[in-house]
This record gives C-alpha cells, sequence and structure tokens, in this order.
C-alpha cells in the first residue's frame, strides 16, 4: 500500500485494523495502521502491499504475515499455470467451475518411478 493511502486513510478513520490472508503462508493476518507520536505511520502485525498489474493478483492489496516478511520481504508475481483443454492451451485462471474441478481431479504420474516399456512386456 502507499503511504499516501494509509496517511489519506488514518486522516479520515484513525487507526485501524487491515484483514486479510498471508499470501506466503495462507495464514489469517490483522495488521494495525495507526499514527506515531511524531505523525508518521507505524504497522504492526505484518506488511501490506499494492502488487503491479502484471503480478496476477486478483485483490488490490497482498498482505504478509511477521514471520513471513521476516524471512522475505518481497512479493513476487504469481506463477501462472496453463494445461491443455481440448487441443489448445489456456490459463487454468480462466476455467470455468466444471473445468476446474476436472482438473483438479487429474492424476499426476511419475515417470521416472515407472520400468521401462520392455521390462513391462518381457514379465507377461
Amino acid at each position: 500500500m502507499l503511504i499516501d493511502d494509509l496517511v489519506f486513510l488514518l486522516e479520515n478513520r484513525g487507526d485501524f485494523y487491515a484483514k486479510g490472508v498471508c499470501v506466503d503462508c495462507s495464514e489469517q493476518v490483522n495488521i494495525l495502521i495507526s499514527r506515531t507520536e511524531d505523525g508518521g505511520v507505524k504497522i504492526n502485525g505484518g506488511a501490506i502491499y499494492q502488487p503491479d498489474a502484471h503480478m496476477s493478483y486478483d485483490d488490490k492489496y497482498v498482505y504478509k504475515c511477521d514471520k513471513c516478511f521476516n524471512k522475505d520481504k518481497k512479493i513476487y508475481a504469481r506463477t501462472e499455470t496453463y494445461s491443455r483443454v481440448v487441443g489448445y492451451i489456456r490459463p487454468i485462471k480462466q476455467f470455468n467451475d466444471g473445468k476446474i474441478a476436472e482438473y483438479n481431479q487429474r492424476a499426476m504420474f511419475d515417470l521416472s518411478t515407472t520400468p521401462p516399456l520392455q521390462a513391462q512386456a518381457s514379465a507377461l
């Protein structure tokens, strides 16, 4: 969040809480934003970010809890997952509810642990 936005909100509302979910660990975050005695802005309980449009966040603001903020103070662009659906590739974010349910039911296979086809054929 831009500091000017925080100052504006503090002047109009007074001290307030920003509530959200930590972008890293998905824990609930309650951030207290208040004024200091010298007129500055004090933030307790985590961090608030206003991501750039290219970062693919749906929300206007992104939150981090104190623990995650102390590990890494940066936020990163979301990675978009693409999948082949009926002959063409689309981002999963654009799937309808039925296609998302179908995508979540897909089974993933680890080919590195599967025996080669020749070994399977000779075993028959």
